[in-house]
């Protein structure tokens, strides 16, 4: 998870739409109201034995690319207003649509009788539960999805994380500094538009400015520095060449 302090919670809006790698695994034979192990069963299906080949690569493949999938039940989708999980607790079945969502990545293996490991790389707003409740039905036996870990966010990986443990022992200790980023960190797959001392100044202050580099298409969401590369913040470049400031973070 990418956490976010002070000012920088203003750049999450572009953090988001990155995409994420998960390692999990799936129980075949079972499938849950919540599509996942902290749910109620609600179906149960016979399990093939372990002298049946599944065909785990022709699955997967079912599942890579533009796909479409339809949330759980307890999500956080809204139905008529409200939260589908709200409705879920209450008693009732959200109708919940199919949306489209992107995988990039999808492999699955055979652990044991009952058990699939996946690992999955994917765009924002794809359920993980989701696709092991389809899996399951694809193998017409049911599933949910056991345990989950996000090993990836974007650029970020699990080498680059600290425990809450860590983290709570630095603030107590007062050097929370020795772990924490630059702002921009989070956001180095933007484009990157170096602007003059003059013009930092102006958008640092609101205002827009002309750019007049030909190479640069548009318009687009660009990260934008100074030239002695100091972080300016978020700009927008228009089809004029006109550079509208969204999220300054020099004054």
């Amino acid at each position: 998870m990418i956490l976010c302090l002070g000012r920088t919670t203003r750049l999450v809006e572009y953090m988001v739409p990155v995409s994420k790698s998960y390692e999990g695994e799936i129980v075949l034979g079972i499938t849950t109201d919540t599509d996942d192990s902290e749910g109620e069963p609600i179906e149960k299906g016979c399990v093939p034995g372990l002298d049946v080949d599944l065909n785990l690569d022709v699955v997967a493949s079912k599942f890579s690319g533009f796909i479409q999938q339809v949330p759980p039940a307890y999500s956080a989708i809204k139905v008529s207003g409200k939260r589908a999980y709200s409705v879920a607790r209450s008693g009732g079945k959200p109708e919940l649509l199919p949306r489209q969502v992107y995988v990039e990545n999808l492999t699955l293996a055979r652990t044991a009788f009952d058990r699939l490991a996946i690992k999955v790389t994917c765009g924002s707003g794809t359920y993980i539960r989701s696709i092991a409740r389809d899996i399951g039905r694809m193998l017409t036996t049911g599933g949910h999805l056991r345990s989950l870990k996000r090993v990836k966010n974007g650029r970020f990986t699990l080498e680059d994380a600290h425990t809450v443990s860590e983290i709570e022992e630095l603030i107590k200790l007062e050097q929370l500094n020795q772990i924490l980023l630059k702002p921009d960190a989070g956001i180095l797959d933007l484009e990157v538009l170096t602007v003059s001392a003059h013009a930092a100044t102006k958008i640092s202050n609101g205002q827009n400015v002309f750019c007049n580099e030909k190479n640069l298409k548009s318009p687009k969401i660009m990260r934008c520095y100074d030239e002695e590369k100091q972080f300016v913040g978020i700009i927008e470049l228009s089809e004029d060449g006109i550079v509208h400031p969204k999220k300054v973070f020099i004054s």
